[in-house]
């Protein structure tokens, strides 16, 4: 019996703990590869006709428009947005803000909510609930004057990094 990660799609060996190439729990396998790949593709936000060649072209799976269409609403894969509970979009952000997303603006923030927790909300709401979470720091982006982070470095080459420009900044 073959398995299929639904996290990214590819193939897995029987008996496996954890898929080699998302580190997806075996929890998170399956046996309808199709169901998977589409599922990926999709929340990934490729359009129709992009899914369908990579379909054909990595999965060796051949299936029209009026196929590709019919599956994505046995899915349950709307490309309209599926409205949530405004808390549990709010805690997802919260979470976000967590990690490397502090800086985030509302579009990168509606990206990943999109991407990664499979979130469809409409961009207003992502704004507003930023603005709700942190004023002060979307009222830095608005002006674009986010605060630059400091380092505390014991000499050269202890520290590097690499700003928007590609330059690097120097040894303080």
């Amino acid at each position: 019996m073959v398995l299929y990660c639904q996290g990214c799609g590819t193939k897995v060996c029987e008996g496996a703990k954890y898929c080699y190439n998302c580190g997806a729990g075996e929890d998170s396998f399956q046996n309808d590869p199709e169901g998977a790949t589409i599922e990926h593709y999709f929340h990934l936000g490729y359009k129709y006709d992009v899914i369908i060649s990579f379909m054909r072209s990595q999965h060796d799976i051949c299936m029209d428009l009026r196929t590709l269409k019919r599956r994505l609403v046995k899915y349950n894969l709307s490309r309209k947005e599926t409205w949530r509970d405004e808390e549990e979009v709010k805690s997802l952000i919260k979470e976000e803000m967590q990690g490397s997303g502090c800086l985030s603006g509302y579009r990168k923030m509606w990206h990943v909510l999109k991407i990664k927790h499979n979130v469809h909300v409409p961009r207003s709401m992502v704004a507003k609930l930023l603005h709700d979470l942190d004023p002060e720091a979307s009222s830095l982006r608005k002006k674009k004057k986010l605060k630059r982070r400091q380092y505390l470095s014991h000499g050269p080459n202890q520290c590097w990094h690499i700003d928007g420009e590609y330059h690097l900044s120097y040894c303080k």
